[in-house]
């Protein structure tokens, strides 16, 4: 994680110094990350809108296969009637993330247990027996193809990540 820069001293009482100089990752912040693939792929930039009334005592869920692209976006927006509960399954509906009930106005939430979504599953529940409720998600996402984030990006992050963790506090 550093490149070793050797310093030679004219002075014969000086000695040879070595100075070690600390690479700074420049992709570990995900939305510097976020921004280079939008930049090399404007076309990876999507927007992803759910709007839906669910009638009273609604159960089911929603499957969005992502391919031949990657999400990797992990901020989210959503609200809606607060008798509407959402749960997520990411790359899988086996362990769904939630439920959660929706606020009022939109409120940002964060997918955090994983970097790589290739399909998205949503599970919404209208609780209220007598009406129907309002549900609204919308997510801003980064989808570049799932080739090239094999290719390019994802060798990149995970080298600067194994970087991180060689890096000493030698200076």
């Amino acid at each position: 994680m550093y490149e070793e820069v050797v310093v030679l001293n004219d002075s014969a009482k000086a000695g040879t110094l070595i100075i070690k100089i600390v690479k700074s990752p420049s992709l570990l912040n995900l939305e510097n990350l976020y921004s280079a693939i939008r930049i090399d792929s404007p076309d990876s930039d999507r927007r992803f809108v759910l709007s839906e009334v669910l009638s009273p005592r609604f159960t089911g869920w929603l499957i969005f296969p992502l391919s031949p692209r990657v999400c990797l976006q992990r901020r989210f927006y959503m609200w809606g009637d607060s008798s509407v509960r959402v749960s997520f399954g990411i790359n899988t509906r086996e362990r769904p993330i939630g439920p959660f009930h929706l606020p009022p106005s939109s409120g940002e939430f964060e997918f955090t247990g994983a970097l790589e979504k290739h399909t998205l599953y949503i599970y919404r529940e209208n609780v209220d027996a007598r009406r129907s409720a309002e549900l609204h998600i919308i997510v801003f996402a980064v989808m570049p193809l799932a080739t090239h984030w094999e290719q390019y990006w994802k060798p990149q992050l995970l080298a600067e990540v194994a970087g991180l963790k060689g890096m000493s506090n030698e200076v």
